[in-house]
């Protein structure tokens, strides 16, 4: 039985074209078995995905005081942005290789006083003024998922990837299969919280890439 709010998206047997669908919170995708095939169509491109679990990045707030490691706790220079229950994103702005490549990591507030903000869980890295550090409204995808499909991309250069996550938490893949891939990983993560993939495979490529931290990606 489905929590409330969530919603079943149910496909048959059969090939599906698609691709650079963005999937919404709480939907859970369910194939009929391995005889159901989302396929990529031909006209994709570099950098296309066949499905995008992909969250928001809103307001930021600067960092008025450096934050520690291990530490479950930021100083912003303004807590109004944010509420109690919210979901943030704590970055660096400076880059290990031009515009690519900087810290980050998505948490849940759990208290705030004035602009004192408590996470419920520690900072994995340390979070400096000198480096422009800032905390930022995030709405992320939460609660989708993805159960026993087969995914296919092209079979040809610049055509893009299968699975894209950036921003997404409580993600599940289960019993995801998939092959041709081209330019991009089959399934890429990038800064995703509590995510699981289950039984799932990739042929033809890179199994998986990441960006950032996958936090409590089990594998």
């Amino acid at each position: 039985m489905l929590a409330a709010g969530y919603q079943e998206l149910v496909f048959g047997s059969g090939t599906y074209n698609f691709a650079n669908v963005n999937v919404p919170s709480k939907i859970q995708i369910i194939a009929q078995g391995r005889n159901t095939k989302f396929l990529k169509p031909s006209t994709a491109s570099s950098g296309s995905h066949l499905l995008r679990f992909n969250g928001a990045v809103g307001t930021a707030s600067a960092l008025s005081a450096d934050a520690s490691a291990f530490s479950t706790a930021a100083t912003v220079t303004d807590g109004t942005l944010f509420t109690i229950g919210d979901y943030i994103l704590i970055r660096s702005n400076q880059y290990v290789s031009g515009t690519a490549g900087r810290k980050q990591q998505i948490l849940r507030i759990i208290d705030k006083a004035t602009n004192v903000l408590t996470f419920a869980e520690p900072l994995l890295e340390d979070y400096t003024t000198a480096a422009s550090s800032e905390v930022c409204v995030l709405t992320p995808i939460i609660g989708a998922a993805l159960h026993n499909v087969a995914l296919e991309g092209l079979n040809a250069t610049n055509k893009g990837g299968l699975i894209k996550a950036l921003y997404a938490v409580d993600l599940m893949l289960d019993e995801v299969h998939g092959q041709y891939f081209s330019d991009q990983a089959a399934f890429a993560f990038g800064t995703c919280l509590n995510s699981t993939m289950q039984f799932c495979t990739a042929k033809d490529g890179v199994n998986m890439s990441t960006s950032g931290y996958v936090y409590w990606l089990v594998l």
